[in-house]
């Protein structure tokens, strides 16, 4: 695995890089053109790459992608939701995932694709 390095584009925002040592899932955001207390950001537009965590399998790094993206689903909510709700978007990152998993051909959650 010496010469292993690439890139997976998991959407706009998430993507991961391969190393010879591990995977790395990383965030890319746009920096606001305001600050949360209302002021005017310098660096307003500019895109910031930030590393989320370092995992020895890709699988680790798509769970926490999962986790990321559910948690995000949920805080769009400015009511509760019901538990029917939770299990529909639970199911739509669950399928992403299996797809993402296939084509790469990783296992998840112990299911060989």
């Amino acid at each position: 695995m010496k010469n292993v390095n690439g890139k997976i584009k998991l959407d706009d925002r998430f993507y991961i890089n391969i190393d010879p040592y591990c995977w790395t899932l990383y965030e890319v955001k746009t920096t606001p053109a305001y600050s949360a207390k209302g002021k005017p950001n310098k660096g307003a537009g500019k895109q910031i790459t930030k590393a989320i965590g370092y995992y020895r399998k890709l699988e680790h790094a798509l769970d926490k992608y999962v986790e990321l993206k559910a948690k995000e689903s949920f805080s769009t909510f400015s009511e509760p939701i019901s538990i029917l709700e939770v299990k529909t978007i639970l199911e739509e990152i669950k399928n992403a995932t299996e797809r993402l998993a296939h084509k790469l051909n990783v296992e998840i959650g112990g299911e060989s694709k």
